[in-house]
């Protein structure tokens, strides 16, 4: 269904019982079995060490709920949630882990999801067909993120702007595209109080070439344009192998700089 990330096992599942209750777990093994109960999602999960059940409960977390309905016996899932004693007429005195289950989770607070239908120079595509095709399937996307209570991020390889009113009308928290394709000072006045911005620097090879006074005069056109507040906007700062450790220790300072340090994404692309 999707890549396990940075998920590892913390233990097997029939190692589990009532004293782990409130215990965050993650687990790995076999649907052994499943069933709906009213749209209430109950699973067996399997190890070599034995069986736990798993529930998927819609009004818990919504998104996990709609994954858990593509199960089937004997797919190879992992599972993160919350340990739970089971109530006294839900105990299971035939199954080692009988006295408690393991309610499903996310640990993750937002979901990025995007398409290439932008370029350079705006859509790709016409506004009709964004319209019939596009805007519905993210509509159901952020639908499904609002009632697990996560926030939307959409990702673009271009300039969205054509069509930003109508991601953040069906629920787009914040929007990530290329700085150098806006006009930022125009777009941060008319979209700075309705959607967040997930941007970095307006020329991604300046943290390769530099110099530094260049790459904080880059950031600090950026924190101008989201003054007095520095609100609206969550840095990307992404850098290759080959950029020189002054150069990015010189952006990261700007950005995190006072008296309104920016919230920042920084990873090193290998």
């Amino acid at each position: 269904m999707e890549e396990l990330g940075g998920w590892k096992r913390s233990c097997y599942c029939a190692e589990l019982g009532k004293k782990d209750a409130g215990q965050k777990v993650c687990l790995m093994g076999w649907v052994n079995s499943y069933r709906d109960h009213g749209g209430v999602v109950f699973i067996d999960l399997r190890d070599r060490t034995g069986l736990v059940q798993v529930v998927f409960n819609p009004s818990f977390e919504p998104a996990t709920h709609e994954k858990a309905g593509m199960l089937r016996n004997e797919w190879v899932v992992a599972v993160q949630g919350e340990v739970r004693a089971r109530p006294a007429d839900g105990i299971n005195p035939k199954l080692k882990t009988g006295e408690i289950e393991v309610w499903a989770s996310t640990e993750v607070d937002a979901v990025a999801f995007g398409d290439s239908w932008a370029g350079p120079e705006g859509l790709g595509i016409s506004l009709d067909v964004w319209r019939d095709l596009f805007k519905p399937l993210y509509r159901q996307y952020c639908d499904l993120l609002r009632r697990g209570d996560k926030f939307a991020f959409f990702r673009a390889g271009g300039d969205v702007t054509p069509v930003l009113d109508e991601l953040i009308e069906i629920g787009v928290d914040a929007v990530h595209c290329p700085l150098h394709l806006l006009p930022l000072e125009t777009v941060v006045q008319r979209w700075r109080d309705r959607v967040t911005f997930w941007i970095g620097l307006d020329n991604p090879r300046m943290v390769v070439d530099g110099p530094r006074e260049a790459i904080r005069q880059a950031v600090q056109r950026v924190q101008a344009a989201f003054e007095p507040h520095r609100g609206g906007l969550v840095v990307h700062c992404p850098w290759p192998p080959q950029a020189p450790f002054d150069h990015v220790a010189a952006m990261l300072e700007q950005w995190l700089a006072p008296p309104h340090p920016h919230p920042c994404h920084a990873r090193r692309i290998r």
